[in-house]
Formats: structure tokens, C-alpha cells, sequence
């Protein structure tokens, strides 16, 4: 059903925008990886789910999404897990972590929401470098480059997958956490500016 559902989203992007996709192949083909990218509206989880296609991508997102009965089912078709983003529990972390330790892609937006800004990028939160490290995963900076008018271009910009194996079996905090997921979202910005030139 996955498979059916991204066809679908990739028919309907590719009719509704210009799409550009660069870099596709520093998608791992195998083993754990992490797809962190910018997030400024509700079309990015369908361009990711949509354009991304060599890899299933399991999904984070808000749990009041899957209060929508016809969405909840959709969204648990494409494996992707509900999180309370503002008390995020246990279970959740769990649930991601072992989609990482089973060698599976996860795709999250380190800036932990939408910020509609065009120019300017959120804070990244510490949840992707904890993901990162206690996941062992490498971290693939994605950047999204559009504005977002149907018909109007849209770049994915896929760039190489980063490594932080120097943190692995480390006792490290929220702050280093941080610090990761600032790596990666720094990435992601200076892409993205670069790109959307």
C-alpha cells in the first residue's frame, strides 16, 4: 500500500509543480539513515514521501493528524508515527529508534514544525541529533527550495549523508544533541540558499 500511495503523491506533484530532484543517489539503498529536511509547509511530507522514491521512508508527525479518520489510516499505510510535539513520550522515542536499529529510513523536519518564512529557519531541536546517535544512523540533509504556487519549481536538493559516529556510546546531553542537529540544519539552510538563486 506504501508503494501505491507514493506513486499516487509523486503523479500528483509532478502534474501540480516543476519538479526537480538532485542528488537522489546519496540515498543509502540499505541500512539505517535518517532524511532531515526544511519545513515550511504542508506539501513537504509529500514532496519527501512523493519524490524520495529508492528508500520507504517511515514519517514522524503531529498526533492530531490521526484524529482525522480517513488521514490516520493513510498516514499508518506509510508507516509513519504519531508524536505529542509538545510532551513527547517514551514510547514514541522507542518506536522511532527501533525503525532506526531495524535498518529502516526515518524522515523527520529538525525544526520540529512549520516555519512559514521563506527566508529564516527555526532552531533545530535536539530530537534528530538524540535520533542520530542513539540510532547509530547517518543524517541526510534534504533541502526544499520552492514557493510553493502550483505550477512553480520545486528543488529537492539531496545532499551527502552525514556521519557522527565520534558521538556513538558517548554519555552526551541535550546540548550536544542540539549541536548535531544544528550541524545538519546548517546544511540544509546553505543549500537551500544556494539552490534557490
Amino acid at each position: 500500500m506504501y508503494k501505491v500511495i507514493t506513486k499516487i503523491l509523486n503523479v500528483v506533484v509532478r502534474a501540480l509543480f516543476r519538479i526537480e530532484v538532485k542528488g537522489i543517489e546519496n540515498i543509502p539503498k540499505e541500512g539505517s539513515c535518517i532524511i532531515a529536511s526544511n519545513h515550511k509547509s504542508n506539501w513537504d511530507p509529500v514532496f519527501i514521501a512523493g519524490l524520495i522514491n529508492t528508500r520507504t521512508i517511515n514519517g514522524v508527525a503531529k498526533k492530531e493528524l490521526f484524529e482525522v479518520p480517513v488521514l490516520k489510516s493513510i498516514l499508518k499505510k506509510c508507516f509513519v508515527i504519531p508524536v505529542d510535539r509538545d510532551n513527547p513520550d517514551i514510547s514514541t522515542i522507542k518506536a522511532i529508534l527501533k525503525v532506526l536499529k531495524e535498518d529502516k529510513a526515518l524522515g523527520i523536519f529538525p525544526e520540529g514544525t512549520r516555519h512559514k518564512d521563506f527566508d529564516t529557519f527555526a532552531e533545530p531541536k535536539a530530537g534528530l541529533g538524540m535520533f542520530a546517535v542513539k540510532g547509530k544512523s547517518e543524517v541526510v540533509p534534504v533541502s526544499i527550495i520552492t514557493n510553493y504556487k502550483l505550477f512553480s519549481k520545486v528543488v529537492i536538493y539531496i545532499d551527502n549523508p552525514i556521519s557522527f559516529e565520534e558521538y556513538y556510546g558517548k554519555r552526551i546531553g541535550t546540548d550536544e544533541y542540539e549541536e548535531v542537529s544544528k550541524k545538519v540544519m546548517d546544511v540544509i539552510k546553505d543549500n537551500y540558499f544556494k539552490n534557490k538563486k
